[in-house]
Formats: C-alpha cells, sequence, structure tokens
C-alpha cells in the first residue's frame, strides 16, 4: 500500500556490537552477507533511504536460486529485530533469464562517511516463496512509478512555471496500456512532480514522443522544484534544473531549440549547465530516454543524460549517453520536488523514478555464502 508523498525509513546507526545473526527464516536453505560501504560525499539528508545497487550479481553465485528469483529476499537489522526489506531486482522479470542480476533496495539507516554495514544478507533457496514486497512508490526509491497503475494521485500537477506565458493545460491521464499521455496544444505546458523534499537526487523518466508544435517544444526532467506563489495554471517557480529537449523531426526539422541538449534553472532561458554539444533529433515513435542528477552545493553539481533509446537499468544512466556534465557556479542547493515538465509536445511517459543520488556511490560487496544447518 503506497501511503502519502513522502519517504521515511529507520534512522539508526551502525555503532556497538553487530546483532546476532540468527538463520532469519529455515525455509530459505541459503545466505550471503552484504557489505556497503558509503563514499566520501555525504547526501543532504543523510543515507538513510537510500537507494543502494548490487550490480553484475551473478545469479550463479547463489545456491539453489529459483528460475524466477521470487525467493532472493533482503533482510536487515532494524535495531532490533532482523526484518524483511522491499528489493528491485532486473533481469529476472517475466520472460527474462539473465546469468547477470542487478539488485537494489534502500538502506535502513545512516552512514558516515566510508563507514560499511554488514546487518544485511540475501536469502535464497526456498520452494513456494510468498510474493515479495513490491518496488513500486517509496518502497526502494524516493519514488518510482512504472505506468502499470495510475500513482499520479500522489504527486502535484500544474504548469509549473511560465515558460510559455498563461498557456498551461491539464491532459496527464493514466493509459491502461501504462504509462501517461499528455498533449500540451500549442503555446502550452504542463508538469507532474513528486514532493520529495530532497536536494541532491536523480530523477528518470522514459518518453515517446508522438507529436509537437512548432517551433519550441521544450520537455525534460526537473528537480529541486520550488513554487513560490499560485497553483496549477497560476503557478510561478522559485526555482528549478530542468533538462531540455527540443529538436523534434515532426515540428523542428533543424535544431531550431535553442537549449536544446542543456540544463536549464528558473527560466527556460536561463542555461545553468550547456550540454556537450547538440544531440541528434529525438526519435519518435519509440521510447527513450533523459536523465538528471543534481547534488551538492555550492556548486551544486550537474549531470544531464538522453538518448533515442531505453536503457535498461532503472534510475543508472549510462556513460555513453551523458550530454551535459558540470557544475552550477551560482548554484541553487536548497530542496524541492522533482518530476516531468513538457511544453509544446504530444506523448506519453512512464517510469518516473527519483532517488537519492552523490557522486561516488555507495559500494556494495557480497560476502560468503553459508548453508542453514
Amino acid at each position: 500500500m503506497l501511503v502519502g508523498c513522502g519517504f521515511s525509513s529507520p534512522s539508526s546507526s551502525t555503532g556497538g556490537e553487530e546483532p546476532d545473526a540468527g538463520w532469519w527464516d529455515p525455509a530459505y536453505r541459503h545466505r550471503r552477507r552484504l557489505e556497503v560501504t558509503a563514499g566520501p560525499m555525504q547526501p543532504d539528508k543523510g543515507y538513510a533511504g537510500y537507494t543502494v545497487r548490487l550490480a553484475s550479481l551473478d545469479r550463479s553465485a547463489l545456491t539453489g536460486l529459483s528460475a524466477s528469483c521470487d525467493d532472493l529476499r533482503v533482510v536487515a537489522f532494524d535495531g532490533e529485530r532482523w526484518l524483511e526489506r522491499s528489493r528491485h531486482l532486473l533481469g529476472c522479470e517475466a520472460g527474462i533469464a539473465s546469468a547477470v542480476l542487478d539488485l537494489r533496495f534502500a538502506l535502513p539507516v545512516d552512514l558516515a562517511d566510508g563507514e560499511a554495514w554488514r546487518e544485511v544478507y540475501l536469502y535464497y533457496d526456498r520452494e513456494d516463496p510468498p510474493a515479495p514486497p513490491a518496488a513500486t512508490g517509496t518502497a526502494v526509491y524516493l519514488w518510482w512509478d512504472d505506468g502499470a497503475a495510475d500513482l499520479s494521485g500522489a504527486c502535484t500537477r500544474g504548469r509549473m512555471d511560465a515558460w510559455l506565458g498563461t498557456g498551461d493545460r491539464d491532459t496527464i491521464a493514466w493509459d491502461a496500456a501504462g504509462g501517461y499521455r499528455f498533449d500540451t496544444g500549442d503555446d502550452g505546458q504542463e508538469s507532474l512532480r513528486r514532493a520529495v523534499d530532497e536536494r541532491d537526487v536523480l530523477v528518470e523518466a522514459e518518453w515517446m514522443h508522438t507529436g509537437c508544435y512548432n517551433n519550441n517544444m521544450q520537455s525534460g526532467v526537473c528537480a529541486r522544484v520550488q513554487i513560490k506563489s499560485g497553483a496549477g495554471t497560476a503557478e510561478l517557480a522559485d526555482h528549478y534544473y530542468c533538462t531540455s529537449r527540443g529538436q523534434n523531426p515532426m515540428c523542428n526539422d533543424a535544431d531550431q531549440g535553442i537549449y536544446d541538449g542543456d540544463i536549464v534553472k528558473t527560466d527556460n532561458e536561463i542555461i545553468a549547465l550547456q550540454g556537450s554539444g547538440d544531440p541528434p533529433p529525438i526519435a519518435v515513435g519509440q521510447w527513450r530516454k533523459q536523465a538528471l542528477a543534481v547534488f551538492g552545493g555550492a556548486p551544486t553539481q550537474l549531470r544531464f543524460w538522453d538518448a533515442n533509446a531505453s536503457w535498461p537499468g532503472l534510475a543508472t544512466p549510462p556513460a555513453s549517453a551523458l550530454q551535459a556534465s558540470g557544475e552550477d557556479a551560482q548554484s541553487y542547493a536548497e530542496r524541492g520536488a522533482a518530476g516531468v515538465m513538457m511544453a509544446q509536445d504530444i506523448g506519453r511517459f512512464r517510469n518516473l523514478a527519483i532517488r537519492r543520488y552523490v557522486e561516488p556511490e555507495p559500494a556494495v560487496a557480497l560476502l560468503d555464502e553459508e548453508q542453514a544447518r
């Protein structure tokens, strides 16, 4: 069940003696301990709730793991007891049988810079396990909406800022086919945002552009959004960082989007960071991705990824898609919402994902396998 619009998790520390790691559930015949090590840069709100990732997990290293991976569980100590945590596992979805898995879960504790935490296990090798906890909503990420159900009620709508005067629209609607459709109309814009109240985040969305309106399409993902006044059609933003894409062959047959491939802030014509060059035109009628990372302050660090493809790792864009990377010397380091913004555009979006983000990210190591006795 999804509740509210915020994220909360225990804030226990790793101090004191290591808790007794008696076998959590004897129905699971094998387990392996994980070790999570924080990097040198502390997120604004700490590491509790940070989505950590065990990438390149060789499924052959997990003895007895079922073909469906439904028996793979993450169990962590919450300060008093060992409890199952929600996890998101890529590479073992229906119809996929990858030899390499990608496991994510939210840290239940805060960590000091460089601190290692080992109060977490993977349990597996069980027949007929119950269904694992869902990963959507705030279970693993600050927010993840894969588009399979309508979760837009947990977010805020509105024009966000006067990019195109008073031409606000409210067309974002969930589609039973999956994802959300929109049509901003000519000289129109709209947004959908999650009030995560975070400074250091990565926000990503998967887009399919199917049309647009002449000359000034501009759509992207946004972070650190603060609305100073107004609501809905009258919103005025105090600040935001947004990625900007504008070259669409259906309406702009040349790179007429002056800020195409850049990161803008507080106004669609103020560049926070220029891209490495003009990106290729948007591929229409197919799923593609954009992602933005905003972290640190004085100066704020910015990263913008964009690709005419749907990269496989949710909220983990590849280096090959990096469009802009640098810092905003006149940075705005307040917390805010994150989400999508579109103007002069027609299409769909899905897989809106928001998570805490700093560089370097926490490292996760897989330790020795143990067998139940």
